[in-house]
This record gives structure tokens, sequence and C-alpha cells, in this order.
């Protein structure tokens, strides 16, 4: 039976009444089965993925949840295992022991509709309606606490928002995005025939490693702002066409990054400007189905150097190099079971910016309603900063969709960010 939690500081006093409970597959996976975790799904070891889904009145009670569950975490089962150390090889597996994910009940004192206002207002907080580890009857430790967390809120208008936190080292964004979207496909009876797919050999894991947080030494700050298509169209018009870029490769993505870069480096000086800044897109490319396949890390590493002022240069010279030049870093990370020198983790070494661009984060429909609002981030990030730029609703005949930029900087740049985005660019 769901147990009621204490209130939390990160609860606040628009969510009340929660419940936590555990939900675990409908069937017994069996003796023995377990999945390594490779070096590269190590490196996230410091990172949860939290995604939000806010949706209007679906009719949906809680109750039309639960079979539907219990079957999606048997084709899912990996998700309910455990960390283990393999006392004969010394890896790092998950052990698929069906102890299940956590799952957090709760209700809002705000519409939908005041929810959107408040987010539009800030664009900063998740207002409670994301599970923190540690906050859901578990002590965030992953050797006994679950991969998975999962809140239903309930808004006072009966909308409804689903809050995951996702273990990083489960897979990428664009795995945790297709866990979702098949969580679907299950409340519409849709139930696959086939078994998830393996996109590529399992590698070993490394032997003993120490599974711990990442200790920032500034305290970050996220805050997530919209640009609309019109917006994307005017920005490209007035700085890259009068530069003689040309337009048919410059993605929204990569003036994006090239704005925030530019900002950014302002914001730090000419002394402390990031030359440097990491790129991650989705390395399976858009061919393939990631709701048919195993949770993955397959995210295409690679870094964008400069010899010269990010400062001081025209933005369509950044454009030029940011579409022309990028150096691999995948193998940054020894795949043979070593991981070499390079930084606690991938997100925030160097300034990183991480392009979602495929993650069909509006896949996840609820009786063949989409969200009103999707929303993806990341914890465990480094100082340097992170940001995800994610697809906006799409409408008919638009190839240059809206975007939401989620940014995750130290608290005092966030700020700064904000205004000279405001004052320079008209992007609020």
């Amino acid at each position: 039976m769901p147990t009621p939690s204490a209130p939390s500081s990160h609860t606040n006093d628009l969510i009340y009444d929660r419940k936590i409970t555990s939900v675990v597959p409908a069937k017994v996976t069996g003796e023995g089965r377990v999945h390594p975790l490779s070096p590269l799904d190590m490196s996230y070891k410091s990172n949860n993925v939290k995604g939000l889904y806010v949706f209007e009145n679906t009719g949906l009670q809680a109750g039309d949840f639960k079979v539907p569950m219990f079957e999606w975490l048997v084709h899912f089962v990996v998700v309910c295992g455990r960390i283990r150390v393999a006392e004969e090889t010394g890896e790092v597996v998950i052990k698929m022991n069906d102890a299940g994910i956590r799952m957090i009940e709760a209700k809002a004192r705000v519409s939908v509709e005041e929810w959107l206002e408040m987010e539009g207002r800030r664009g900063c907080e998740d207002h409670g309606l994301v599970p923190e580890r540690g906050e859901a009857g578990d002590a965030g430790d992953l050797s006994f606490s679950p991969m998975v967390l999962l809140q239903m809120t309930w808004f006072k208008c009966g909308g409804l928002a689903l809050g995951l936190n996702w273990a990083h080292m489960l897979g990428d964004i664009f795995s945790a995005s297709a866990f979702m979207n098949v969580l679907g496909h299950f409340l519409q009876g849709q139930y696959p025939t086939k078994p998830l797919q393996i996109p590529k050999p399992t590698k070993l894991g490394i032997a003993n490693p120490t599974i711990r947080s990442y200790a920032n030494s500034t305290k970050l700050r996220s805050y997530s702002l919209h640009i609309s298509k019109q917006k994307l169209d005017d920005i490209r018009s007035t700085l890259i066409c009068s530069k003689n870029v040309k337009v048919g490769k410059v993605e929204p993505f990569e003036l994006i990054t090239v704005l925030i870069w530019k900002t950014i480096a302002t914001i730090r000086n000419k002394a402390m400007e990031p030359r440097a800044v990491t790129i991650c897109k989705n390395g399976l490319g858009d061919g393939h189905n990631r709701e048919k396949m195993i949770p993955y890390n397959g995210l295409d590493i690679t870094t964008i150097q400069v010899d010269f002022s990010v400062t001081e240069v025209d933005v369509s010279r950044l454009v030029s190099v940011i579409v022309e030049q990028t150096i691999e870093e995948n193998n940054a990370i020894d795949l043979n079971g070593e991981e070499k020198e390079r930084g606690s983790h991938v997100y925030g070494e160097r300034l990183t910016f991480l392009d979602l661009d495929g993650a069909n984060v509006y896949g996840f429909k609820m009786k063949g309603k989409c969200p009103r609002y999707v929303k993806y981030s990341l914890d465990g990030v480094g100082d340097g900063g992170v940001v995800l730029v994610i697809p906006g609703s799409k409408s008919s005949n638009e190839t240059w969709d809206s975007k939401l930029v989620t940014v995750i900087l130290p608290e005092h740049e966030l700020e700064e960010l904000k205004t000279l985005l405001k004052t320079r660019w008209d992007i609020q």
C-alpha cells in the first residue's frame, strides 16, 4: 500500500498528499540474469535524466495505469534491477531482480494553466513535479535504490503531470524519452509483440569503480526559455544570411549553440571564455527506433575548439566553425575497460550543448492526446554548464520548429545570461 511521505523543501506548498509505492513487473524474470554496464555507462554515474510531461485533463485515473505499467515493466525489465558488483569478475552490473521502480502519487493546488503561467514567469522550477533521489523513501544510493522514479501529480483541474527521474547509467535522454513513449502505447492497449533489440554488443564494465556524485565548486541553477520558429528565422536572416554563410547548413541547434556560446563567453570575459565546447547528439541517427531498443547510452560526443576570441569574433564565423569543425571525442573513454583521465563526467567538464532533435519527446500520448508541455534536464553536471535544446510542439508544414532551451549554469552567471539574451537578441 502507498504510504504518505513527510513534506520536503523541494515539494513546497504547491504539492501535497504525496504517497510512495513500488511498481514491479507482472512476471518474474528468473534467477541470475544481469545486464553489464560498460565504461561509457559508468561515465554517467553522477547524472540523472529528469523529464516532465504536463497533460490537460485526459480522463484517466490512477487505477488506469496499474495493469499497463506492470506489463510495461516486463518489457523494460532492466530498469527494475539494482546496481551490483559481480563477485567473480568485479564488473558493475544491473542485477535484474525485479525490485521495481519507485512511484509517487501526489496532488497539486493549482491548475495546469496556473502552473504553465508560473513556469513561463520563472522558467526555472519544476515546482515539485519531478521526484528527487533521496526524497522518495530511499537514500539515493543506486546499490539498493531504484534506477527509475516516476511521479504522477494530479492538478486541481483534472490535468496530470508525469515526472521522471532516470539514472543515466541505464541510457541517455533518447532512451528515457522512448521509455515514456512506450508507456503511452501500453496505456492504449498496444503491447509490443517482439522483445527489445540490443543496439550493439554490450561492453565490459569497469572493475570496482567508486560510484559517487560530483561535488560542484559553485551552486548551479537551471532556466528554461522558449525560442519561437519566427525568432529563429529572424536571427538567422539578419546574422547569418548577411554574412554569406550557407543557409542550408545552419540548423536551429547550431544557431542556438552559437548565440549562447558567445553570450556565455562575454559573461566569463576574454581570459576565462570557453574556446572549446562539447556537442552531444543522437549517435544512433534517425534511422533507429529507440522505442524498440534496450535502453542505451548512444550519444555522439564531439568537441569544437577555436583559436580565436569567442567574445570578439563575429557570430557568422562561429556558425561556420560549428558547421564544419568537430573533433570526435567518444573514444576519450576507453571502451576496453579503463577510463582515461579526462575529468569527472561528460556534462559540464566544459560548456556542453545537447541536441535532442529526434528524441520525439511529444511522442508520449495518453488517450491520443499529446502533452501540453515537455521538459528534459540533467543533474550532476559540472561547473562548465550544460545547454539542452529540446524540440517544441510541432505544427504542420514547419521545418523550423520552436525550441525549448534549458540552461544549467553557475547561479551567478545565469541571471546575466538572461539579461544579455533579452537585450541583445530579444530572447526571454
